[in-house]
């Protein structure tokens, strides 16, 4: 097996200076035992909903949706929004295809230079890197996103599970929205029938679907019915 090196960004422990982070991020880890040292700095904003009516427009536009094509439209009109909101637009280049030896020449010259590659005898690809940045994304928006997103995961592992089960659940694996467990335990429907509304809603109150679910069907069947839900 052929191994790249590569450089990740991986949770640990270890202290952390200089450390950005979500005023509702910082009151969980100080509930849990953060010992805060110093605050460089607090951004004070007023803070509104102005995204949730598209947002919500397009969600419920994506549970009526009557094709794949329409379910996959709805929600790449989420993504991509939120994409924008973390662009990093310094990584933006120019590639030009020359097949002119002097025009290649000058782009190879010029103080934007990056790197190229030579596709056969008469075609080349020279990349650049921008002369201007405009930077005109909202990165404060797709940060706090991924702050809330982060902490309804850690709400959920330390404020249920470890809560519930202690050493016994075991933290496998995590990926964008989920975690993996390996639990020890007598009957894993009737521990979660204990936490219905956070295992069905994320923390939130059960939609009258999920409720309709409840008043008609077996514990097994709903969670079953969830999964399935979830990994559509």
């Amino acid at each position: 097996m052929k191994y790249t090196p590569s450089t990740k960004l991986v949770p640990n422990l270890k202290d952390k200076k200089n450390y950005i982070t979500y005023y509702k991020n910082l009151q969980f880890y100080l509930k849990q035992g953060l010992k805060l040292e110093k605050v460089h700095k607090i951004l004070k904003f007023q803070q509104k909903p102005w995204l949730k009516k598209y947002i919500m427009f397009n969600t419920e536009q994506r549970k009526n949706s009557k094709s794949a094509f329409e379910k996959d439209f709805f929600k790449l009109m989420n993504n991509s929004v939120y994409g924008k909101t973390m662009e990093n637009i310094r990584n933006r280049v120019d590639v030009q295809l020359v097949n002119d030896e002097k025009k290649a020449q000058k782009l190879v010259a010029a103080p934007t230079f990056k790197r190229f590659k030579i596709f056969d005898n008469e075609l080349v690809g020279v990349e650049r890197v921008k002369k201007c940045l405009t930077l005109d994304k909202p990165i404060y928006v797709g940060f706090v996103i991924l702050e809330l997103s982060k902490l309804i995961m850690y709400n959920f592992h330390y404020n249920v599970m470890k809560k519930e089960y202690g050493d016994k659940a075991e933290l496998l694996f995590t990926d964008t929205d989920s975690l993996t467990y390996e639990v020890e335990t007598e009957d894993i429907y009737e521990d979660m029938s204990r936490h219905m509304v956070v295992c069905l809603s994320g923390g939130g109150g059960l939609n009258s679907k999920i409720k309709y679910f409840l008043s008609t069907m077996s514990l097994k069947i709903i969670l079953a019915f969830y999964m399935l839900m979830r990994t559509n």
